[in-house]
């Protein structure tokens, strides 16, 4: 099997590959949505004032786990 040959049945391997976690985000409910990138570069100030906001996104399953969603 030459190299080409190889990498190309990995690539079509690794597609098939079904991923456990799923994420769901709808579009017209994105107002709610809130990346973690976004949670780490606040200030604290701006965290304590945005606090209530991030946890109902938490809890409403529409919080973006850009950052650490591979090690869940």
């Amino acid at each position: 099997m030459d190299t080409k040959a190889k990498r190309r049945s990995t690539k079509e391997a690794a597609s098939e590959v079904k991923s456990r976690r799923t994420t769901r985000i709808d579009g017209d409910d994105a107002s709610g949505k809130i990346k973690e990138s976004d949670v780490q570069r606040m200030t604290p100030q701006q965290y304590e004032t945005n606090a209530d906001a991030i946890m109902e996104s938490i809890r409403s399953g529409k919080f973006v786990y850009d950052i650490s969603g591979a090690a869940r």
